[in-house]
């Protein structure tokens, strides 16, 4: 306490969002108390929205040319500077605050995002993505910086499907040997989120008509 005479440990309480919206409005209100007309908040959070996607692109097309020259696996110093999931994670609480801002005030949602549609990102030399486009596909963004950058700007559904399909099926036989015995209580429930994610990807790849093989068969 001497050392940091004013921690608190407010934001930790059950009842620091009592009354907001979301945590992240609970903070914002605490800052700057004002109330501000629904669709200035809209349009602030929408900034905010496009300023970290423009500060994103040249990190992916950085990203994209060292990995193919060199390998950047995970946690390398490569792998560090070019991938974006911390970035990614703010930029997807951003979408959610504007979602419940909308939501809240009944915004005309439509109206938003016909403008949202005018909004282009240019995010390689050749290749535009819209404004409404990362809002509505912003889940098959990919934060690797060895993914392509159709992967990096969820244009490549299916491989991101791919990924976490296989990803999801190596955890359930990881955690099936380390923990069916030992611990069968967190193993079965470990085992049911991950049973989850594959049945919302294979789903999906019905859906986009993905032809990802084995990848897409009833897991045992």
């Amino acid at each position: 306490m001497k050392e940091h005479p004013f921690y608190s440990e407010e934001q930790y309480s059950s009842d620091f969002t009592k009354g907001y919206a979301d945590y992240f409005e609970a903070v914002a209100k605490r800052i700057d108390p004002k109330v501000y007309d629904p669709n200035e908040k809209t349009e602030q959070v929408i900034n905010t929205i496009i300023k970290r996607l423009n500060e994103r692109i040249p990190i992916v097309l950085e990203g994209n040319k060292k990995c193919h020259e060199i390998q950047c696996p995970i946690k390398s110093r490569f792998w560090e500077i070019y991938s974006t999931p911390d970035r990614d994670e703010f930029i997807g609480v951003m979408i959610s605050h504007l979602e419940e801002i909308i939501s809240k005030n009944h915004l005309d949602r439509d109206i938003i995002l016909d403008r949202m549609a005018k909004i282009r990102l240019q995010i390689s030399p050749d290749r535009f993505v819209t404004l409404q486009y990362v809002l509505q596909n912003f889940k098959w963004l990919s934060s690797d910086p060895e993914a392509t950058i159709e992967a990096r700007w969820g244009l490549d559904k299916c491989s991101i499907i791919a990924i976490q399909l296989k990803g999801a099926r190596e955890s359930i036989s990881f955690i099936q040997k380390k923990y069916s015995q030992t611990d069968p209580h967190f193993a079965e429930l470990s085992i049911w989120s991950q049973h989850k994610i594959v049945d919302e990807m294979t789903k999906e790849s019905q859906k986009n008509n993905c032809a990802i093989g084995s990848f897409i068969a009833p897991f045992e």
